[in-house]
């Protein structure tokens, strides 16, 4: 059987979250449900209810009689949390077996114990009678904590061979598989630059492909460096001129005609265009031919 007693591990406080994560959607989903009992069926907490709150013959093994608690839930809970933490062992390449060892005795103590006592106290509390501890439940405490136990003590055992790290052979690829590949690693590398990596600022200048683009003077040159770094993206008029108006556009308008007129003369593929009554923005133009194109598909 596992042991309540463990030696405290660096992953101590992450399997402890997990184990109180656990308890708290059991006590969410099964047990509160009984504060309410009353108030939902209108019945009292008493003969066939306590019955069923303690027993019940289609949970736990081979259909025998065995405490009631949330059977299914904590069997799910157990699994859950052995299961992550052989993950994080098996992820981080880290002995399992006291790691696993350490979330049993945190499932013994922090979640199949709190579920009885818990139980307990929700019976004293609804049938109004003083607690008197999980010796009130004996039997019932005792039973489902041997089953429970031994589930624990299995599903341990598959955790620590799951956490163990296996790493399989690589297999060499062949003459042809390497060629292909190192063609692969190739093309990646050489992948042309995007339009926008194409562009170059310096003082006063503005280069594509290294070709200086002959802007007249610094204000088009800063227009068209705020409009590259925003590739895309509308950039409003009075980011240029803070006294932009629509009727005192200023030197705006005519900073967007120096630098059309540049990239007609240079023929960088890219265009400025507009968002009525809000700004400019750059994007990579779609050549004449292939305009035609879709119309003609069309």
């Amino acid at each position: 059987m596992p042991s309540r007693f463990f030696v405290k591990t660096d992953l101590y406080g992450i399997t402890r979250e997990r184990v109180e994560e656990q308890y708290n959607i059991i006590d969410r989903d099964c047990l509160s449900f009984w504060l309410y009992f009353r108030r939902k069926t209108g019945l009292e907490f008493g003969g066939s209810a306590i019955d069923v709150f303690w027993m019940s013959k289609d949970r736990g093994d081979r259909g025998g009689l065995t405490p009631y608690i949330p059977y299914r839930a904590l069997t799910k809970a157990i699994k859950t949390v052995l299961n992550d933490t052989a993950a994080t062992c098996r992820a981080h390449a880290l002995p399992p077996d006291k790691y696993i060892d350490e979330a049993a005795a945190l499932l013994l103590s922090h979640l199949i114990d709190k579920v009885y006592a818990e139980m307990v106290r929700l019976e004293c509390r609804l049938r109004k009678i003083a607690h008197q501890g999980t010796a009130f439940r004996e039997w019932e405490v005792k039973e489902g904590t041997r089953k429970l136990s031994r589930y624990v003590r299995e599903q341990a055992d598959a955790a620590k061979l799951l956490g163990n790290v296996h790493v399989a052979p690589q297999r060499q690829p062949n003459a042809l598989g390497q060629m292909i590949e190192t063609a692969g690693r190739d093309r990646r590398a050489t992948k042309k630059p995007s339009v926008k990596d194409r562009f170059t600022f310096g003082p006063g200048q503005v280069l594509f492909d290294g070709k200086d683009l002959e802007l007249p003077s610094d204000a088009p040159v800063a227009m068209l460096k705020n409009l590259v770094d925003n590739f895309g993206r509308v950039v409003p008029y009075t980011d240029f001129d803070p006294h932009y108006t629509s009727a005192t556009p200023g030197t705006v308008h005519k900073c967007k005609r120096e630098i059309v007129k540049s990239f007609a003369k240079h023929k960088v593929p890219c265009e400025i265009t507009f968002k009525t009554g809000v700004g400019y923005f750059i994007r990579r133009c779609t050549s004449a031919a292939k305009r035609k194109k879709r119309v003609r598909r069309k």
